[in-house]
């Protein structure tokens, strides 16, 4: 996250989990990956990949760490040295890391206060033979494009907060063709500003979820939404289940939803009957429930409801191809289904709204004539 590393202000930023206890393991996202650093391991630290060297060769690589004591006259000191062989894929350990006194390694807890969010680094090439030893301050950065890349160190082992004070409720699950949908809401547990991603966990054939089942890390999800489970097999069974994950992996309780059991859409059409509205959606729907009900229960009981319960099955089939192939017109459609949904859920509440403002118009304009005449 962050900008393109070029200068301090573009710094990328990472997100860093570390160790302390086996808590942190346990409340790893992927477990198959639990084995996390901890901060006195020569083993724990960053690893880089494929670091573009733009050509120059003959040349060392410097990892410095900002002096954040001097206020607006901080510096960079040198924390390690990496020779030219390692330039391309370098690893920085966090016992180096930690010799620093900006990075106080000895106070990382399970707690969210105890997150580090103020470590900056600077990755930097020089030529062979300058020889900055460990902690020199005075040092000159290069500034030619691809000669240095800044980043800012997030670090933390703060996983009992989105273990016991995030809550999460799956509300419903449907199906779809090929497709589930989850929809959930819940509650970040005061940990909302390091979360906005959700972690999946699927199984086939149904059973108990766990997180050996990890599918996929979800992007740009808040407390309450919808969660599209897709690449599924028509006709097959499964279950889901989904967790609050954190930008360090570290991820709050799983939470198993129905069985999921993904058809073809022509079996959604004929199971749910609402043509129009399947097809717009894709996948079943609390809204089509509604519909349903709607028919049932009102328009099969008076004889207009029912013609047109008959018009609309006798012309209704023949657009659903159309429907289908563009996703415009059923997006089209599902926006105006949800629309009628709010307006009929809500009659009540409106027509209400609507007689208080007429009244008050009404009572305006007598209190003005009395007032002229």
């Amino acid at each position: 996250m962050g900008g393109d590393s070029s200068t301090p202000e573009a710094a990328i930023t990472l997100y860093v989990p570390v160790k302390v206890t086996a808590s942190q393991e346990a409340a790893y996202y992927f477990d198959t990956s639990s084995d996390l650093p901890d901060v006195v391991s020569t083993d724990g630290g960053l690893y880089f990949q494929d670091i573009d060297t733009k050509g120059y060769s003959d040349e060392e690589l410097y990892v410095a760490v900002k002096d954040n004591s001097n206020g607006s006259d901080a510096s960079f000191r040198i924390v390690t040295q990496i020779p030219s062989s390692d330039v391309e894929a370098p690893f920085v350990s966090f016992i180096d890391l930690c010799s620093t006194s900006e990075l106080n390694c000895a106070g990382f807890t399970d707690k969210l206060a105890t997150i580090k969010d103020e470590i900056e680094l600077v990755f930097f090439l020089k030529p062979d033979g300058t020889d900055y030893p460990p902690n020199e301050d005075n040092i000159v950065i290069p500034d030619t494009v691809g000669q240095a890349l800044y980043f800012k160190l997030v670090m933390s082992a703060a996983s009992e907060d989105i273990q016991t004070k995030s809550s999460l409720v799956i509300n419903a699950t449907f199906d779809g063709d090929a497709t589930g949908i989850i929809e959930y809401t819940g509650d970040h547990g005061g940990n909302g500003s390091y979360i906005s991603r959700m972690a999946l966990y699927l199984v086939n054939p149904s059973a108990a979820v766990a997180k050996t089942n990890f599918r996929e890390i979800i992007e740009e999800k808040g407390e309450d939404g919808t969660i599209k489970v897709s690449r599924l097999t028509n006709g097959l069974n499964y279950r889901a289940a989904i967790a609050y994950v954190d930008h360090f992996g570290f991820i709050g309780p799983l939470v198993e939803s129905s069985d999921i059991n993904p058809k073809p859409i022509e079996k959604l059409l004929a199971k749910n009957q609402c043509y129009l509205v399947t097809a717009g959606f894709g996948h079943d729907h609390y809204v089509l429930n509604y519909f349903r009900h709607i028919r049932d229960e009102y328009l099969m009981s008076f004889g207009a409801g029912q013609l047109f319960v008959e018009l609309y099955y006798g012309t209704a089939p023949k657009f659903v191809k159309y429907i289908l192939e563009n996703k415009a017109l059923a997006y089209t459609i599902k926006l105006y289904s949800l629309s009628i949904y709010f307006i009929l859920q809500n009659i009540v509440f409106i027509i209400g709204c609507i007689t208080l403002l007429s009244t008050y118009t009404f009572r305006r304009e007598i209190k003005t004539c009395l007032t002229k005449y």
